[in-house]
Order: structure tokens, then sequence, then C-alpha cells
């Protein structure tokens, strides 16, 4: 089989591809594609050759995927790291798939993801794009099921939502909100690219949208409390152990409870199945209700049929458009049955009610009605038979013609009889169709196992299992003066520096481990450029001034003071507070404020950002609080930096200074600096250009625990976490974090800003009361908070939803998930 770097055979197949895509498609397509996520002057941009060479390359890589997926699976994981040429003409023009980067594919029923820079230039029109693609591949062996975006939210404690929306960078994905505790899901609530959402609650579930009908979203509830929801929204399954009352517009498809369920205000449903009374009013209408206890339509009320334990009473306008079955008595009023009415006990009509087909009666329980009647006709009318053991009764007899039909009873008529059309049958011995039985109960211990199946979810929460994972650790004893380095290598001397047992370490190339000392690193100032800055990593220091060679650097190069106090970094001890900022100033993405990695403090952390763009890209790690609020910080988790840069942000980062130069070299320094880029995190990195994504496995790929409460848990891979405190976590203002939350209390999110902040990930709470041991905290997100479902490729393993399975060696289809202009 030909190797993939043979690329003779392989340029033949990819031209012929290329030749097969029809320019005018290609426009149209982009041009459609681009005025809905880009504006319009991108849009006429695409016109121009080079674009649409590019977006040639990327159907034309697309199929070359597939293609090869069809030999083996192993064929496109073979792609991870190459370059691939498409198309080359010489001196005139060519086509690259570079930095290919494969995730998964690696063995039958894995995600398989790959991501590609797709560059094309018209040498002679000196014109060039490139154009970053995602593909996301089916992989197949029989049964082959589409893969979707399924994210879960885990939240312990009452969780309040206001003013939210939860979206998703992918169309279609789904979302699963579980909730120990109560949820509340208010005004102004809504989604985008969710089909999906599922709500699972131990406790209540109240949502009133107001005016967004919550997106459209289609919504499943679970709950084991009381379900309420007021005003439009398109509701799937709804099952509750408490009551569940719709109100407004409310649409649902099935309804479960183990309590009563009230329909008011033109809400409909399907099928309703409730262990109580049920209550269908004021215009609202549902096609089946099965109930052990009472049934009440009124006010302009619609069903299509009615069978219950119960009794049944139809009044004000109502219409049952199939039969009713009652396993008590049934009262109609001013109302319409289209079909049969059948009753344990008896049938009462009056004003003006109607009952088009037949009228059932057994009579075991007369008394309301006295004189033995079983069924009583009061200006009402009966379109066929009536069958009852004991007595009839006909009030307006004169008015005209009562039954249509004939009557069978085992008592007899009371009132005038010509008001019956047919025969008249009475002292029966034995009546007709009176051994009918209500054959569908509604089956309490299957709801009840239905939600209980729902709330197998439990959230443990706890940064101390993972202090010894972190890359740089700030202590109380040190507060901003001394820091330890762990799972960290200096590339420059292929010194990797580890913390154990609270003490500093240093493991040389040849694996020669070495005490460097107990209380770590010191962080002091240094001397560049004639000046002198803050943040420099050295062994020794005096007076806050390094007097040994330089490590590294904890912020950027040549971050100064004000007035004394340092830029983007202090310590009150006080109060047990680090301060982490970008106010020295903006940091993008590629110059981000801090060193890469994960950082973990014993106190509470309060990150800043910048009037223009403040970035963080580490995870932070933090035993108290973490306050994410003012100027807007900027939060990427480590793998997440790949939305708009590469691995080597993290694994291979060079020094820049404050204002973006790149330092080719070593910085020249005052002490001298030994690396000419960051430490590189090793437990993070595979290479300078690829992450490990093994954090969270052993050596065999097995997942490993972690003890949390005395419960084993599975080791979270840090590298999708962004934010991670034992107490409370605050996101505000216009904060977007880009990577997983967890708290070991709650988490609260509010806006400052139009656009309001964003939380790009899952997120998890315990619930624990953050401060003393008996005040719990709300999870709380108001107006403008935005919690969003990312792409799959930023979804750790465990906090995915589930999907069907998917197994197989060979690839079926491959979607091209999104792409951008980079």
């Amino acid at each position: 089989m030909q190797a993939i770097h043979h690329q003779k055979g392989m340029a033949t197949i990819l031209l012929v591809l290329l030749i097969g895509i029809s320019v005018m498609l290609i426009t149209a397509s982009v041009a459609k594609t681009l005025t809905s996520k880009k504006d319009a002057s991108v849009a006429a941009h695409a016109q121009t050759n080079a674009q649409l060479m590019g977006w040639a390359g990327v159907s034309a890589f697309r199929e070359y995927l597939l293609q090869q997926g069809k030999i083996n699976v192993s064929k496109v994981a073979d792609l991870h790291g190459k370059t691939l040429p498409l198309r080359y003409e010489a001196n005139s023009k060519e086509i690259i798939a570079q930095n290919i980067r494969v995730s998964g594919c690696t063995a039958p029923g894995t995600t398989c993801v790959v991501t590609a820079d797709i560059s094309s230039n018209n040498m002679t029109a000196k014109a060039a794009t490139t154009i970053q693609a995602v593909y996301e591949l089916t992989v197949k062996n029989g049964q082959v099921t589409a893969l979707q975006e399924n994210l879960a939210l885990n939240f312990t404690g009452t969780t309040f939502m206001s003013g939210t929306e939860i979206k998703a960078e992918t169309p279609n994905s789904q979302v699963t909100l579980n909730v120990d505790g109560n949820t509340s899901i208010q005004a102004g609530f809504k989604t985008r690219n969710i089909s999906q959402l599922t709500i699972n609650s131990t406790g209540d579930v109240i949502i009133d949208c107001s005016t967004t009908r919550c997106g459209n979203t289609k919504i499943d509830i679970n709950a084991r409390g009381n379900v309420h929801i007021t005003n439009p929204g398109n509701f799937g399954e709804i099952n509750a152990k408490g009551w569940v009352k719709l109100q407004t517009g409310v649409n649902a498809e099935n309804i479960s409870s183990l309590s009563r369920v009230h329909l008011a205000l033109n809400s409909t449903a399907k099928t309703i199945q409730a262990q109580g009374e049920v209550e269908i009013a004021e215009g609202s209408s549902v096609q089946n209700i099965y109930s052990n206890d009472k049934v009440i339509l009124r006010t302009n009320a619609k069903a299509n049929t009615i069978q219950t334990h119960g009794a049944v009473s139809v009044s004000i306008f109502s219409k049952v458009y199939g039969n009713i079955e009652s396993g008590k008595q049934v009262d109609i009023s001013n109302s319409e049955v289209t079909g049969d009415v059948k009753a344990y006990d008896y049938v009462d009509l009056d004003t003006n009610a109607k009952v088009n087909g037949s009228v059932y009666a057994k009579g075991l329980n007369t008394i309301s009605l006295t004189n033995n009647v079983a069924v009583r006709l009061s200006t009402s009318w009966i379109g066929k038979n009536v069958y009852a053991n004991k007595n009839l009764r006909l009030l307006d007899g004169l008015i005209g013609k009562d039954i249509e039909g004939s009557v069978y009873l085992t008592g007899e008529v009371i009132g005038i009889k010509s008001g019956i059309k047919g025969s008249v049958n009475e002292k029966q011995k034995i009546v007709p169709g009176l051994d009918f039985t209500i054959p569908r109960t509604v089956d309490t211990a299957l709801i009840s196992q239905r939600i209980d199946d729902k709330m197998n979810f439990s959230t443990k929460v706890d940064v101390r299992v993972y202090k010894y994972d972190a890359n740089y650790i700030f202590t109380k004893k040190n507060g901003i003066s001394y820091i330890y380095l762990n799972y960290l290598q200096n590339k420059s001397t292929n010194i990797t520096y580890l913390y154990q047992d609270n003490k500093q370490y240093a493991v040389a190339a040849n694996g020669t481990k070495t005490l460097v000392s107990e209380r770590g690193f010191a962080i002091g100032d240094y001397s560049y450029g004639g000046k002198k800055y803050i943040g420099a990593i050295c062994l020794t220091a005096s007076n806050g001034t390094c007097t040994s060679p330089i490590i590294s650097y904890l912020p950027r190069i040549s971050v100064g003071k004000t007035l004394g106090v340092d830029n983007d970094y202090d310590y009150l001890a006080g109060v047990n507070t680090w301060h982490i900022r970008t106010t020295s100033e903006a940091s993008p993405l590629d110059n981000a404020a801090f060193a890469p990695g994960i950082f973990y403090f014993e106190g509470k952390l309060i990150l800043t950002g910048h009037t223009r763009t403040g970035t963080f890209t580490n995870t932070f790690l933090a035993e108290e609080d973490i306050d994410a609020v003012a100027l807007s910080p900027y939060i990427y988790s480590p793998y997440n930096v790949l939305r708009n840069g590469s691995a080597a942000l993290i694994c291979d980062r060079p020094y820049k200074t404050v204002t973006g130069t790149t330092i080719s070299g070593a910085p020249l320094t005052q002490p001298a600096t030994e690396s000419n880029r960051y430490l590189t995190p090793t437990n993070l990195c595979k290479s300078a250009n690829e992450f490990a994504y093994r954090m969270g496995q052993d050596a065999s790929g097995n997942s490993l625990m972690v003890t949390i409460d005395g419960t084993a848990v599975k080791k979270l891979d840090l590298g999708y976490v962004a934010l991670m405190s034992n107490r409370v976590i605050r996101v505000g203002t216009c904060a977007q974090v880009y990577g997983d939350v967890y708290a070991r209390s709650t988490v609260e999110s509010s806006s400052g800003c139009s656009s309001g902040p964003s939380i790009v990930g899952a997120i998890s709470t315990q619930g624990k009361p953050p401060y003393t041991n008996t005040i719990q905290q709300q999870n709380t997100f108001g107006a403008g908070s935005n919690i969003v479902v990312p792409r799959s490729e930023f979804i750790a393993p465990s906090n995915k939803g589930s999907t069907a399975p998917s197994s197989g060696s060979t690839v079926e289809n491959v979607l091209l998930k999104w792409s951008k202009y980079i």
C-alpha cells in the first residue's frame, strides 16, 4: 500500500478531485456560509482567485480524507504532523494542507477530528490565503452513528438563570443540565444552536422564559420535585415526582407525574400520566389523559381520550374528541364528548351537555344523585344508547329527544319516557356492556424509576488533589516572593523541575535528581536594557532582586512597577489573596500575560484583564475564591489555545516584551538568563507543537483515579480546565473563559456589558457552603451571561454526554465542522 510520502499517485488523485469542483458552486457556497458567519466585506473578499483556490483545497482535502479513511482509519491517523501538497503548478499556483492535527482516530469507536491549515498561493496574481478547517469523521463497522456535541453541566445547590443564554459553537448540539437541588430558569433565558436541553433536577424546576420561548429548543425535564412552567416554550418529556403545572401557551409532549398535573391558559400536551389529579383549563388541550385520580376539564379545555380510576368533570364549553373511562363518576355540563362515556359510578349530564356516543354506568355509588340514579340528564343529549345499573332520570323530556338511541337498565326511567327515541328496556337482570374495566393504570413505579435513572450524577471538586499536577505553585508562606516549579523543563539546559514533598527538585537530562531548595525559587527583579523590571525566576535573591542566573520568567519581559507596586501581580497576606493581572500592556493570545501552564494558589485569586485585551493561557487552581471580573480577562485553558493558535504557545513559547517585541535568543539581562523561551509544561506537552492529552490516564491509557471526600472519581485532564476553586468562582463584566470551570461551592456570573461574560466549556459545582458549614450559596447566572458548548475537540471526555456507540476501522463520512480564515 502506498505510503503517505509517496506523493506522485496521490497528487493525481487530488488533481482529479479538484477538477470536478465547480467554481460557481464554490463561490455560491462560500457566499452563503460567510454571509451568516462573517460580515459582507469578507464575503466579497472570498471572490478573489486565491480564496477560491483555498476553498477548493478545503473540499479536496475532505475527499482525500474520505478516500484514505475508507482504506483504513489508521491512514487518517498517520497524517498527523504531515504536510500534504494538494496542487502544484510551477511558478503559478499551489495548494497545500499543512499543520495537520489528528485527534482520536486510533481505534474503532473513537472520536475522529482532523484540523488542517489549507494554504493557497496564486503566484501569478500575487495573492494568497490560508483557511483553517476542522473535519469530523464518522468511523464505522456495521452500525454507525454521526456524532453530536453533547455537553454535561453539573450543579449542586439551587441554580438560577435569568437572561442567560446557553448556546453552542456547533449547530444541533445537546446539553444536559444536572442540578442536585432546585432549578430556576427565568425571564430572558434563551438558547442558540441547541437542538435539545435535558434538565435533571433532584428538587423543583421553575421555568418562566417570558417572551424568549426559551430559544425554541426542545427541553426535557426530569425532577424529583415539582415542575412549574409559565409562558411559551418547546418542551418534550416532563417527568416529575411532584406536581406539574403548565400555564400561558406552554407546549409539551408527554407529562408523567407522581402527583397532580395542571394545564392552563392555552397550554398543550400529547399524553399525561398522573398519579394525582389532572386539570386542563382555559383553552388548554391534551390528546390523551391517564390518571389514578380525578380529571377536570373546564373553560374551553380539550382532550382526545380520558382514562382514569378517579372521577371526571367536563364543564364550560370543553370538549372530549374521544372516549371517557372513569373508575368513579362523570359530570359533564355545557360541554361535548364525541365518543362514549363509561363510569364505574354514575354519569350526570347537565345544562347543554352532549355525548355523541353511548353512556355506560355501573352505578356502584349513586348516593350523590339520589333515587338510585346511575345516569341523569338535564337539558342535555345522548346520541346513542344508555346502559346502566339502577335508574335513569330525565328532567326535560317535554323539550325534545334526550336520547337518540335505546336504554338498557336494571332499574327504571324516572321522568318522561318520550324523551327517548329508541326502545326502553327496564328492570333487566343483566345489562350488556357493563363488564368493562379500566385497562390502563398509571405505573407509578415505572415513572419513579425513570426519574431516578436520570439522577445518577454527582460532582466532587477539590483542587488540593491536583496540587502536585500544577506547574507553578504559590504557597501562603512564600506569598509572591517564592514559587515552586513542577513538571517544567528548561529546554536550554534540559533540566526538569519537580515539586515533591513540599520541596523543590531538579532532574538533569541523565535522570539525576537533586534537591534545589525547600522554599522553591525566588521571584525577583532584574535589569534589561538599562531598566529594572519584575518577574524573574531565580534561585537566590537579595532585597527582592535576583542574585543568581535567571531560569525563566513568570510574566512577560519588561513588566515594571507603578509607584513602587509590581504591575502584574501582588499578594495580600492579611487576606491571603493573590492578584494576577495584565495591566502593564494589552496581552493578546500570542503574548499572554503570564508563563503558560497550570497555576496553583493556596488562597484566593483575583484575575484582572486590560482595558483592551488581557489574555491568560493557563489553568488556574485556587483553594479559596476565584474572581475573574475586573477589566474582563480572557482566559484560555492550555488546550483551548488551539482555537486561534498552536500548541507551541504552551509548549514552545518564545520570550516577548510587553509591547510584543520578540526576543531572539536569551534576553540580555542582569543577572544572565539561561533560557531563550518559557519553561515547557511536560505534563501538558508531547512535543514543541503537540499536546499530550494524557494527564488523566496512565501509561496504558486507563483512567487514573483521585479520592475526594472519600469517593474515588476519575482524574481530570487539567489541560481542558480554565478555573477550579475550592470556594466560589465569579465570572463577570465581559470576561471570556475558554475551558472547563469547577467549583467546590458555586459559580456566579453577571454581565457588565452588552455582550456579557462567557464560559465556553463544561461547568461543575459541588455546592459545599463556602464560608460556614451552614450557609449554602446559589449558582447564579444573571442577565447577559453565556454558557457555550464548545466544539468536540475542546470537550473533555469526562464532560461529554452520552452518544450512540460507533465502532469499526474505516471511515463512512467526513463532515466539515467549521472553517475560518487565518
